[in-house]
């Protein structure tokens, strides 16, 4: 029973820090793309649609979760279980294959800059392409999601033999996670190599001001798409080895109250944070334009605040006089 508590103080502390900074990062990000024209670009309409599957992921999975960990069992009958899974395991491919997306699209800048580049349209068609496609993988899952008794209570999980169960797992697991994770692994590889090589040809001291630029905007966005590939093969990876190991020896599903599905999710809702970080810390336009907003919003409140004195002022003149 103690073990239990630890991991429940543990899985709710967690989980509510990670909701908390999520939805904050995430929602001043969407913020800050949607009200300035100048961010209006094929790169932030991935970073819009990374935001929103992050906040879905997020709203989709902590607050039920934490509602079943607390009564430690199924509450939402089978048709719960079902839409609850299809909105998280959509939300959670889109995230990889958005990705996959980011770096294509930084890949044909850098790389193939001479070449037509995706328009702003095309970039939404991508994303649409995108979440039907992992929508469609989500629904391969659930016809096999049932509810099962525990010696708690009930248990939402995928109930099939332990060969079907592999097969479900591979296939969503390679279609959804491992390929987008593979392209772009390959992709950054080859556009760091080329920012590299242009670095090694022409010292960037001696380039015009807009080459300068152009190199620093390019490292960058490399350097964060490096960082958001890297923690998501992080956070993935407990997710692979847990659920493959897991399956392959009992044909079951990690058990939701164990060490490996707490470890496993609190990684995954962890990375959701990743994004909005990165772009507030590393690049400065968004920080001025948080900054901006800030001040805003602090005018605004001292403007009302001046307001009711004034009133107050005019009221006494009036009574005296």
């Amino acid at each position: 029973m103690g073990e239990f508590e630890d991991r429940s103080a543990i899985r709710n502390s967690w989980m509510s820090i990670a909701m908390i900074f999520s939805i904050i990062g995430n929602v001043l990000l969407i913020i800050v793309i949607t009200r300035n024209g100048r961010f209006h670009n094929v790169t932030n309409a991935y970073n819009l649609s990374l935001s929103l599957s992050d906040l879905i992921k997020v709203f989709s999975f902590i607050p039920i979760y934490l509602v079943y960990a607390d009564l430690r069992t199924w509450p939402f009958g089978v048709e719960g279980c079902q839409i609850f899974s299809l909105i998280f395991y959509t939300s959670f491919g889109v995230s990889g294959l958005i990705l996959m997306c980011l770096s294509y699209e930084r890949y044909h800048l850098i790389v193939l800059p001479s070449k037509k580049q995706m328009t702003v349209r095309q970039a939404v068609y991508l994303i649409m392409a995108a979440c039907v496609f992992s929508f469609l993988i989500s629904c391969f899952l659930i016809p096999f999601l049932q509810i099962i008794p525990t010696q708690y209570g009930q248990r939402c999980t995928i109930k099939a033999s332990k060969d079907w169960h592999l097969v479900i797992v591979i296939t969503m697991t390679i279609l959804s996670q491992v390929v987008p994770g593979m392209f772009f692994l390959v992709i950054h590889a080859l556009t760091v190599r080329k920012l590299r090589r242009d670095a090694q040809e022409v010292e960037v001291r001696n380039q015009s001001l807009a080459a300068r630029n152009r190199f620093r905007r390019n490292s960058r966005a490399i350097r964060i798409l490096v960082i958001e590939a890297v923690s998501w093969v992080i956070c993935l990876i407990p997710f692979l080895v847990f659920t493959f190991v897991q399956v392959e020896k009992t044909g079951e599903s990690v058990k939701p109250f164990s060490w490996e599905f707490l470890i496993t999710n609190c990684t995954l809702v962890a990375q959701t944070v990743v994004n909005p970080a990165l772009h507030f810390i590393l690049i400065k336009e968004f920080r001025n334009e948080l900054r901006i907003m800030w001040n805003s919003i602090l005018k605004k409140l001292q403007v009302n605040q001046v307001e009711p004195n004034r009133n107050t002022e005019n009221e006494v003149t009036e009574f005296a006089g």
